[in-house]
């Protein structure tokens, strides 16, 4: 069963930051393993489209471009989002950030990047002055999702902006599990 433990890991792993050395490559950045991996672009008319996210024991299911919308038929709209099974955890994410005082939010990539143990989603095409990676993965044998944003900032001044939505509860065969 999940406990508040697991809900506690997800949410850290999400929302973690690390600092950036002189050469702009966090020393804790999981994006030298992408990025010296194998990988499969997708296609753009793909976007819209879903991808899996997978571990043992969670998993995370959206749509290429970012976005976490409504999917699924056995549970119309509710099988998206990110899942300790037969928990839902959440219905996604969403981030955004602002830039020259105009906010920008994170839910159009443009480009999707699939690997044997993860992706990335590339967002660039809302200003030249910053672009955005996001690494996902989730870890065998741990009940987490590991999700990084890589900012490129060739501007003066950043302000971003994280949020998560929660079920408020998830019954089970009538018994309340969260």
């Amino acid at each position: 069963m999940l406990c508040t433990k697991h809900i506690l890991l997800v949410i850290f792993l999400i929302s973690s930051c690390s600092r950036i050395d002189a050469q702009g490559i966090s020393a804790k950045s999981i994006a030298p393993v992408f990025n010296n991996t194998e990988s499969i672009t997708g296609k753009a008319q793909n976007l819209n489209t879903p991808y899996n996210t997978a571990g043992d024991k969670l998993y995370m299911v959206g749509n290429q471009d970012g976005t976490f919308p409504d999917l699924g038929w056995h549970v119309k709209g509710e099988m998206g989002g990110i899942w300790h099974h037969p928990i839902k955890l959440l219905d996604g994410f969403e981030a955004s950030i602002t830039v020259d005082n105009k906010n920008y939010e994170l839910n159009k990539a443009d480009a999707f990047v699939n690997f044997p143990f993860g992706n990335k989603h590339v967002y660039n095409s809302f200003s030249n002055k910053i672009s955005i990676e996001r690494f996902q993965f989730v870890p065998d044998e741990m009940g987490a999702v590991y999700v990084e944003y890589s900012i490129k900032n060739n501007s003066s001044k950043i302000r971003s902006k994280a949020e998560t939505s929660t079920m408020k509860q998830y019954k089970l065969n009538g018994r309340r599990l969260i």
